[in-house]
């Protein structure tokens, strides 16, 4: 038919048994419907696709709920306002055999960029780094921004990606739902920059498949005019950090590399070892976390009769 519909509900239950000024228990959850138009069988438009996504987000969190000083949110879908925002709202374009792929409208950065698993629920391990301690500016889902995107598939292994989006705080409003819940475009202040990512992937393929990215981004807004006033960065889901005498900054960057690894083929399907390490660097001006390291494995099909479970584990410094 061309058309796609899908609705997908998940939860998450979180408690401490340690740490914190209190024990107690958090639920969260984010209920999502996702609409994709194939527009070459509906229309003619070879390559052509339009798509939108609606997120709902619902519950608390138990960093605050707990006392928990933590700067990574631990159940990680909580965050961005319980509302309905509109987290994609884009036309996508596939052009020379599909060797270049455009994409244009209302995107989340990390949709497009970075680590792209969300396999654990605390969220120092999950989804994409830059964005969870850069959120101030670099919006991961469900937080959505106009932007274009362009994939250059270099080699069926290699890949070149660069985006440009509109650096504007506004984006994250919980208040005015014609930029959250609707395609609306913020005022230019604050605002007044663009926030441009640029990414290498690697993808070897064969039994031992992974995923390699190696990525930079500037954004060129001042942290002033064109960032939160009086912050530094906003920890997802709980607020800002006062800013330190940040004054009137420009030129915000930071590096990355997120590496997915096949380690061993143990089935005939996914089953076997796979790694991760994700490492991000900031700007250490204008940061109040310029730095995230992550690493974990996992392994598929540890018990024969749950041949596509998975049983994880993961590291990362104190933060």
């Amino acid at each position: 038919m061309g058309i796609s519909l899908a609705l997908t509900l998940g939860d998450e239950a979180v408690t401490n048994v340690s740490g914190g000024s209190r024990k107690t228990s958090a639920n969260a959850g984010q209920l999502w419907f996702e609409a994709k138009f194939d527009m070459e069988k509906l229309a003619g438009i070879k390559g052509g696709m339009f798509a939108f996504t609606y997120v709902d987000r619902f519950g608390d969190n138990l960093n605050t709920e707990a006392g928990i000083p933590a700067l990574q949110l631990t159940n990680e879908v909580f965050g961005r306002g319980n509302i309905v925002r509109l987290t994609e709202f884009y036309w996508q374009q596939k052009l020379f055999d599909d060797r270049l792929v455009l994409k244009g409208g209302r995107l989340p950065v990390g949709s497009d960029f970075f680590f792209g698993l969300c396999e654990f629920i605390n969220l120092t391990f999950c989804g994409g780094q830059p964005g969870n301690i850069q959120g101030g500016y670099i919006f991961n889902w469900p937080v959505s921004q106009w932007g274009g995107v362009a994939h250059y598939n270099i080699t069926k292994e290699l890949q070149l990606s660069v985006g440009v989006y509109d650096a504007n705080p506004q984006y994250l409003t919980t208040s005015d739902a014609g930029i959250y819940a609707a395609p609306g475009i913020p005022s230019s202040r604050p605002g007044a920059g663009v926030l441009v990512p640029v990414e290498l992937v690697y993808a070897p393929s064969g039994p031992l498949n992974g995923t390699w990215r190696f990525g930079g981004w500037y954004d060129n807004a001042s942290t002033i005019d064109g960032g939160l006033p009086g912050i530094i960065t906003v920890i997802p889901g709980v607020g800002g950090v006062p800013d330190q005498n940040l004054g009137d900054q420009r030129g915000r960057f930071g590096v990355y590399e997120s590496i997915l690894q096949r380690l061993t083929v143990e089935g005939p399907k996914a089953q076997g070892w796979y790694t991760f390490l994700n490492t991000t660097v900031a700007d250490h001006r204008t940061a109040f976390q310029d730095y995230q390291i992550a690493w974990g494995v996992k392994h598929t099909g540890t018990f024969s009769f749950r041949p596509d479970d998975e049983v994880g584990f993961a590291w990362a410094p104190p933060t």
